[in-house]
């Protein structure tokens, strides 16, 4: 129950976030300070506002990841952030969601 009550904090918290138009950081998406961000941190974000199923969230986070070892390094998250702000500069997007 615990666990569920922590996740459930963190979500509303990415949702939060989200909804404030904050710009997403790997320091927001990393919330056990690990240094990398796991399939479940990322999830929890990315769905966070029902806007994204978990599966759609999963299959992100796969691209992301970039060597496949299950978690996003700093390394990959930069590399999808310029990847979404390369994109929305050719798509005239003002690159402002905080999403990837």
């Amino acid at each position: 129950m615990i666990r569920f009550a922590s996740f459930l904090a963190v979500s509303v918290a990415f949702g939060l976030a989200a909804q404030a138009g904050e710009a997403v950081t790997f320091e927001t998406l990393d919330t056990d300070g690990s240094g990398l961000i796991t399939e479940s941190e990322f999830v929890g974000w990315k769905t966070a506002d029902g806007a994204t199923t978990s599966t759609e969230a999963i299959m992100e986070f796969l691209t992301i990841d970039a060597d496949g070892n299950g978690a996003i390094t700093p390394e990959e998250f930069d590399a999808a952030m310029e990847s979404k702000s390369s994109k929305d500069e050719t798509s005239g997007s003002d690159g402002s969601s905080d999403t990837f």
